[in-house]
């Protein structure tokens, strides 16, 4: 049963840019998107937290860091990463947004959290020409955009550091209560911004709620919960490989709903991607001990990616 949970999760996550994508057909802005997203998902999640009766009171240290985590980090990596849905296609983005695994080692290598080995390096050579194969092959493509590449790589980078930094903030704090705090504060913050630019707007057509809705539902609080249980039964290491399926997924999705077709160069520089995060995971290295403990940056995207129940991860 572990296994199917953490393969429904996949899929949820792995169906946002999707349902993404359909709301832009309708006019939708980003800033929308994402404000209604977290406002769903947040009472969703808060709700559940309160019919399981989880502790979830904090300090004040603590829920500063949840604010950073959710208005600055998870909030930045999600802007990026739609925008870039909106700028490129849904495979596309969903495959610049999951070099993140990779990008966790390299961060925990600068840090001096990780020490190199021929399982990493040979997973970043395999990211790092993945990477390239899919950009290099996208650039004579007519849904190639040069900006919403960036915008996607900024969306890996940006979850890479919100990984690494709330595996330290949130030690403690229950994983679905962590998420229900980031959801709450990210929902904030659209607001005010899209208050602001003017682009928060909810005269929308049925059809756009209908795939909002689905990504606050859906793709967001089961796919959270699914994975949430699907680690408990499997494990974290596991757990991670599995959701590899997510941007597989996403490409089918794309190709079979907007006939996105993916050239031998993208399909190949694929693999390689996903290839890397599996090393990642089959072959772990040994962190290295930092302030007397052992710590790792969390390679799975783990709810909302609540940094806290990865192998978390944490993720989108």
């Amino acid at each position: 049963m572990g296994p199917i949970l953490v393969i429904i999760s996949a899929l949820g996550f792995g169906s946002m840019a999707i349902f993404a994508a359909i709301a832009y057909n309708y006019g939708v802005q980003v800033p929308t998107v994402l404000a209604v997203r977290f406002c769903l998902a947040a009472a969703l999640l808060w709700a559940i937290v309160i019919v399981r009766r989880e502790n979830y009171r904090v300090d004040r240290k603590t829920l500063a860091g949840l604010f950073l985590l959710g208005a600055v980090g998870y909030g930045s990596m999600s802007f990026f990463f739609f925008t870039a849905v909106q700028r490129l296609t849904p495979g596309l983005a969903a495959l610049l947004l999951y070099t993140y695994p990779v990008l966790v080692y390299v961060l925990s290598l600068l840090l001096g959290r990780e020490k190199a080995g021929w399982a990493n390096l040979s997973a970043l050579t395999a990211a790092a020409v993945g990477t390239v194969l899919v950009l290099g092959a996208s650039l004579n493509t007519v849904a190639f955009d040069s900006i919403g590449a960036a915008f996607g790589l900024s969306a890996a980078i940006m979850y890479s550091a919100y990984l690494l930094m709330g595996a330290r903030i949130v030690q403690g704090v229950s994983p679905l209560v962590t998420t229900a705090y980031i959801c709450t504060f990210a929902a904030l913050v659209f607001i005010v911004c899209g208050l602001f630019s003017g682009d928060l707007r909810l005269d929308m057509p049925a059809e756009a709620y209908g795939a909002i809705l689905a990504i606050a539902v859906i793709c967001t609080a089961v796919a959270i919960l699914a994975l949430m249980a699907g680690i408990e039964r499997v494990g974290p290491a596991q757990a991670s490989i599995i959701s590899t399926v997510e941007p597989v997924w996403t490409v089918f999705l794309s190709y079979l709903i907007f006939g996105e077709r993916l050239n031998l160069s993208q399909m190949g520089g694929g693999a390689l991607i996903l290839l890397g995060v599996v090393i990642l995971q089959a072959f772990p290295s040994k962190p290295l001990p930092v302030g007397g403990e052992s710590r790792r940056g969390d390679r799975r995207r783990d709810g909302i990616e609540s940094p806290a129940t990865g192998p978390r991860e944490g993720s989108i």
